[in-house]
């Protein structure tokens, strides 16, 4: 996996650039720290890697970094003896060195075109590097990371003008960044470059050192509130997800509880369908005996219309013509009826004889020959 990486260095671990009489710029500068850094994936996903210390000073990392070609931008390629020639505009030194949190190397920068650009501000760092990524998540300092960097391998060092960690890791320039100094000409020993303003005062060993204690600490603190605000960070993160998950869970409840609820008009509504049919077979004089409701439709509609042919027809038709098969037994069913009440015998109440016994003859004459 190859990987441009940008880091963050504070001033107590780097020195200043200045100027050799051949117009070479040499100083020392952070190049890579530990820590964990998101990567931008070719998917459009982040991805976070941790350089752990071990992998960030093991030896045969910090040794790949020695004389490496500097370059002016990233080049699109590996630097390589067949191409360095085309990009190379200085060399990092052979004393990488780290403190267990920053790597930093000597470098110069020799062509004129570079020299001048950062003259100009462009004064970022970024390594360009090989690495084996081991996909082994976890926590480190706080921080979540999805893959841990193995087995890294430097190829160059580029000067870019923003580097994603900020001014941090960059070339540092005397005088603010704007006044080059010669070393070798202009800078006496007991002189001290201060905010572009040359102070000419004798300087104590001890109180430099002092100076660079209270530099580190004030550093060491910010990183400590950087840390603790970061594990705060990573609680409110972690809290959300549990919510989020709960939310969910309780969402699919809703959704199984919905889907497993028993809809009662459709209910209703297969049972009346049920007692038409069954009630249809009845009246048609069909035996239903474990049959499916269509096959006791189709049976019906046969028995009133036998002439019906089911070949290629769907659902909507059989529904039809059972509705007309029902409505010829419900036909059927009252002309029995008629007939039921027509031949049912006369009871006459002794009580109430006809007055007259000729019409009351008649009228069981006609029941007996149905004109009634």
């Amino acid at each position: 996996m190859y990987r441009i990486d940008v880091v963050e260095a504070p001033k107590w671990s780097t020195a200043p650039f200045t100027k050799t009489k051949e117009g070479y710029l040499v100083g020392r500068a952070c190049v890579t720290q530990i820590g964990v850094f998101p990567y931008l994936q070719a998917d459009g996903t982040t991805i976070h890697e941790l350089r752990c210390p071990e992998e960030v000073f093991k030896q045969e990392s910090m040794d790949s970094l020695k004389l490496l070609p500097l370059t002016n931008e990233h080049p699109s390629f590996r630097v390589t003896s067949e191409n360095v020639r085309q990009v190379q505009v200085g060399n990092v030194g052979s004393n990488p060195s780290g403190d267990n949190v920053y790597l930093t190397v000597d470098m110069i920068i020799q062509d004129e075109e570079a020299i001048n650009d950062v003259m100009a501000g462009k004064r970022e760092l970024s390594c360009g590097y090989s690495a084996d990524l081991d996909p082994t998540p976890g926590v480190w300092g706080g921080i979540s990371y999805d893959a841990i960097q193995r087995n890294v391998a430097y190829n160059h060092i580029s000067i870019v003008p923003r580097a994603r960690a900020g001014d941090a890791a960059r070339i540092r320039l005397d005088a603010a960044g704007n006044a080059v100094i010669n070393r070798e000409e202009n800078i006496k020993e007991d002189t001290l470059m201060a905010d572009a303003i040359d102070v000419n005062v004798k300087v104590d060993a001890s109180e430099v050192q002092n100076l660079i204690k209270a530099e580190k600490d004030r550093s060491d603190g910010l990183q400590l509130s950087l840390d603790t605000l970061t594990t705060e960070k990573v609680k409110i993160e972690a809290e959300r997800d549990t919510l989020k998950d709960n939310l969910e869970k309780a969402t699919l409840k809703v959704k199984e509880l919905e889907a497993s609820r028993i809809d009662e008009k459709a209910v209703e509504a297969a049972v009346a369908r049920r007692v038409r049919i069954l009630d249809a077979a009845t009246k048609a004089g069909i035996e239903v005996k474990d049959m499916k409701e269509v096959d006791i439709q189709k049976a019906v509609v046969v028995k009133v219309f036998p002439k019906a042919n089911f070949d290629g027809k769907d659902q909507v038709y059989l529904d039809a013509r059972f509705d007309g098969a029902v409505e010829q037994l419900a036909e059927v069913d009252v002309a029995d009826a008629a007939t039921r009440e027509v031949n049912a015998p006369v009871v006459v109440n002794k009580d109430e004889a006809p007055a007259d016994s000729k019409k009351a003859r008649q009228a069981y004459v006609d029941r007996l020959n149905k004109k009634v």
